[in-house]
Parts: structure tokens; C-alpha cells; sequence
């Protein structure tokens, strides 16, 4: 299982509608991430629940308590928003249906069963694959609700590259917070596990980074990457390099 941070969904907290709390936090109820990995996946990979995956130093093992599928939760959020039910079955407030524009260039086949997940809770995820150049334009434009990004790193300082306030993309400025979310909080708490030396206490700090990214509902962690290696037997001293996404080839004898 691949270190770092998990094949995850943004949500843009600067456009409508997932500006709104209830909205994001909607669309996470309303998806079954054990059951879509199951789908795409056949077990190979597993459900991710934090924006960093369970093979990264500082995992908070509580998030995956939070968020369970709950279609009903999802409903009512929303209903709360002042999103009510249309004809089709998607949602309408103030005669705008509840959209959210997904152009996608990691793994679009995901994007199928999550597409049919949210809109069961009337969302409307409007999905268009896409090139890395035309992403590029797309973020630089901040003309986006939902991304998805991945990255293989082997400290959880990656983290600071998805959240830091300074991280968020400009036109000119290509930055990965692509939520667009800027909170003196977090910037602090992303310094102070930048800086602390206590393993302890660089843990704690990292739960409470997770926790508060996760209860702002900025992500939705959908699966960890798998890096399956298929060998003979007769191939001996195989390794993994750190972040478990290279495999490394130094050691290897072959016994005939």
C-alpha cells in the first residue's frame, strides 16, 4: 500500500455550492467508499478515510469512524441546505440545480460508481475527463467544484502541500491546495508538525490535522493505491523503496 496522500476528492470551499459545509459533507455520506473500491478494485486496493494513507507516519486510525455511508444523513444535510428535490431527482434551490463540475485525470473509471453514489442524494456530479494541460488551465482559473489528486510521499509533511494557506493556486501561481481553503489555524498546526521533535507529540499534532481537515469536510479519501508486483519464485531479494511505489532491483538473485 502506497504512502502519502490516498487517490482523494477536493471540494473547492470557494465556488458554490460546495462552499457550503452541509453540501460537502453530504456528498461524503452519500458515498460507500468500501463498496465503490470494492467495485473498481476486487479487493486489491483498499478504502482510504484520511488524506493520508494507513502506511504514512502520523496516521489517525479515527478517521475511519467519521463519515460512514449514511444516504439518509446525506439527504437531510442537504434538505437543510435548501436543497429540495426536482423532477429528475436532482436537487434545485433558488432554480439552480445542485451541480458540481468534476474534470478528471486520475483514474476517470472511479469516477463512474462515485458519480452514481451522490447523485442517489440528487447531486449532480458533472464529470468530463480531461488532459493534464487542460486540469492545469482549469485550476489556474479556479473554474472547478471537485479534483482529484494523489501523492506518493514518505513524511507527513505532505500534508502542508494540500493545506497551507500559501498553497492556494492563483492565476500564474500553480499551487496544490486546490479546496482554496486558508485557515491561520491549520497553517499553525502544519508549522508545529513541521518543527516538532517528540514523535509523540508530532503524532498528536497530526491527528489534530486530519481530524480538523476531515470535520471541515475539505476532502473526500477514497481508496489507497495499491502497487501489486507480480514475480517468480525463482526471484529472491526484491524490495520496496520508501513510499512502497518503486520496487527496487539491487539485491535481486535469481535461483535456477
Amino acid at each position: 500500500d502506497v504512502a502519502g496522500v490516498p487517490i482523494t476528492y477536493t471540494f473547492n470551499t470557494s465556488r458554490e455550492p460546495t462552499n457550503d459545509l452541509r453540501v460537502r459533507q453530504a456528498f461524503m455520506y452519500a458515498v460507500n467508499r468500501s463498496r465503490v473500491t470494492q467495485q473498481v478494485f476486487f479487493d486489491v486496493a483498499k478504502p482510504a478515510f484520511s488524506p493520508i494513507t494507513p502506511t504514512t507516519p502520523g496516521y489517525w486510525s479515527g478517521a475511519e469512524k467519521l463519515y460512514p455511508y449514511d444516504l439518509n444523513r446525506a439527504k437531510e444535510l442537504l434538505e437543510e441546505a435548501g436543497w429540495k428535490v426536482g423532477a429528475d431527482g436532482i436537487r434545485v434551490k433558488n432554480g439552480r440545480p445542485l451541480e458540481m463540475y468534476f474534470p478528471v485525470l486520475l483514474e476517470p473509471e472511479l469516477a463512474v460508481p462515485i458519480q452514481a453514489a451522490v447523485k442517489e442524494a440528487g447531486i449532480n456530479l458533472r464529470v468530463e475527463t480531461v488532459t493534464k494541460a487542460k486540469q492545469d488551465e482549469l485550476i489556474l482559473t479556479n473554474a472547478h467544484e471537485v479534483l482529484v489528486v494523489r501523492w506518493v510521499a514518505v513524511d507527513p509533511s505532505v500534508l502542508g502541500i494540500l493545506f497551507f494557506s500559501h498553497n492556494i493556486p492563483a492565476p500564474g501561481k500553480f499551487k496544490f491546495n486546490w479546496a482554496h481553503f486558508g485557515s491561520p489555524e491549520l497553517d499553525r498546526m502544519l508549522r508545529q508538525a513541521e518543527g516538532a521533535v517528540d514523535p509523540t507529540r508530532r503524532s498528536q499534532i497530526l491527528a489534530s490535522i486530519q481530524k480538523f481537515v476531515l470535520d471541515r469536510a475539505l476532502v473526500l479519501p477514497i481508496h489507497v493505491s495499491a502497487q501489486p508486483i507480480a514475480y517468480s519464485k525463482a526471484i529472491h531479494g526484491l524490495k520496496f523503496a520508501q513510499g512502497y511505489w518503486q520496487v527496487l532491483f539491487y539485491d535481486v538473485s535469481v535461483t535456477r
